[in-house]
């Protein structure tokens, strides 16, 4: 799987649960500002984040939007995190 410039997201803006998201593969790549995440912005708890890859490259950054390439979970309010694996 390679993403570039692009992002996968499970989030959750309010009282809701954020999904959890498992992904399979030989390799898993992230380039130019790349996204994978799962988040909450409100009082729900994120979901998980499990990436089963051999071989895993996060590389590059997206002059546009100004991030790098990143994975992650994120619980922005009073919801708990879940686990990245």
């Amino acid at each position: 799987i390679s993403l570039v410039r692009g992002g996968v997201y499970a989030s959750s803006l309010r009282s809701g649960q954020s999904g959890s998201i498992e992904v399979t593969t030989p390799n898993f790549t992230l380039l130019n500002g790349g996204q994978f995440f799962s988040s909450t912005f409100g009082t729900g708890n994120t979901g998980n984040v499990l990436i089963n890859a051999s071989d895993v490259v996060l590389r590059g950054y997206n002059f546009v939007t100004d991030e790098n390439s990143n994975l992650g979970i994120s619980a922005l309010n009073a919801g708990n995190s879940g686990k990245l694996t």
